[in-house]
């Protein structure tokens, strides 16, 4: 009895192996990764959004004039949080307008040194 029980033990953990890994299903969707990253400028109210995911010169720099309760509520998590899905769903509608790198430049330098790898740049929320 004492040689049995070992060799019982292994041949049901064997099966119980086989039986759970012949049942895994495996999907054959490509392999998707996205990061973003985010900056933002609080002496002139603006933020900032880019692909951190294997960056190219030819992805946008999105770009953000936040408004006065936007500055205020940045400060807070929930409130950062509020303002990233702002982001998202912003570049998800395709509302912005295009803006050159000179007008970055003059509008905040600091968000245009963030931007300076990419090529395209896309402004949302700028009204005059």
């Amino acid at each position: 009895m004492d040689a049995t029980y070992p060799l019982f033990c292994l041949c049901i953990s064997s099966l119980v192996c086989m039986l759970s890994c012949a049942f895994v299903h495996v999907t054959k969707e490509p392999f998707l990764s996205v990061a973003w990253q985010y900056k933002y400028d609080p002496t002139t109210g603006i933020a900032a959004m880019k692909n951190s995911y294997r960056p190219t010169p030819n992805d946008t720099c999105h770009v953000y004039k936040l408004t006065d309760d936007q500055r205020h509520e940045i400060h807070t998590m929930a409130g950062e949080f509020k303002i990233e899905i702002m982001m998202y769903q912003a570049v998800l509608t395709q509302h912005g307008e295009p803006m050159t790198p000179q007008e970055l430049n003059k509008t905040s330098f600091y968000i245009w040194k963030y931007c300076s790898h990419q090529l395209n740049f896309i402004k949302y929320n700028f009204y005059t």
